[in-house]
């Protein structure tokens, strides 16, 4: 009985850190789908490993960072970071859920907007968590000025794992929208090349079998 009622109190704990889907129309060649309004929080995550025993690949590495220490004082509703794809994946699937693919992402996190920012072309902080605003951490999510379709964070706070599946080769993972590290424009050298940090359009691609991971990258979840 008492084996049961810990098996019953991890359920509704679980239960009760489960993502607020958004529902997302259809339009631009996508269907409709929802998505989760804010990014995968440490405390949702936690639930997750305290109801399976999950070890996240950063943990099974050994590394001196893992989202239980990431290097900066940690609170339950910042965004969970130093998790890889796979450790992504492991979550949404619990969760019923999946990570979007990458043209998902780019149409939800826009919301319509033609612009390079959901809100419009310039950065503007009451939009988003980065290095001028961030205090060198991720901040609690939803605080911030939603998009068009009530979802938070898009840009800034941590970038959010996103998937491209070719018809060939091996599926690529895609850090998308930037992170509370970056900023609008920063010197790329001598040449002084501006290298643009956060926007929509921004993203980076690695191989998911790579297990990437660090501290300002987290995730979200679509259904």
């Amino acid at each position: 009985m008492k084996r049961l009622a810990a098996v019953a109190l991890i359920s509704w704990a679980a239960l009760a850190q489960a993502p607020r889907f958004i529902a997302i129309p259809a339009g631009a060649g996508q269907r409709p789908f929802r998505m989760a309004r804010t990014e995968t929080t440490v405390e949702q995550f936690a639930a997750f490993v305290r109801a399976t025993g999950y070890r996240t690949d950063a943990e099974k590495a050994g590394a001196q960072r893992t989202w239980r220490n990431p290097g900066f004082r940690v609170e339950n509703r910042q965004p969970v970071v130093y998790v890889t794809p796979a450790d992504a994946m492991a979550w949404c699937q619990w969760a019923g859920a999946r990570l979007p693919s990458d043209a998902e992402w780019e149409y939800a996190a826009r919301a319509g907007a033609a612009t390079r920012h959901f809100w419009g072309d310039a950065i503007d902080g009451r939009y988003l968590w980065y290095r001028a605003n961030s205090d060198g951490r991720p901040r609690p999510v939803g605080r911030k000025r939603p998009n068009a379709w009530g979802l938070y964070d898009v840009e800034g706070n941590v970038w959010e794992w996103a998937l491209s599946l070719p018809d060939k080769g091996e599926p690529m993972a895609n850090r998308r929208g930037g992170s509370w590290i970056d900023c609008e424009d920063i010197d790329g050298g001598p040449e002084k090349r501006p290298g643009r940090l956060i926007g929509l359009s921004t993203y980076f691609k690695v191989p998911v079998r790579l297990r990437h991971r660090y501290d300002d990258i987290g995730f979200r979840c679509v259904q």
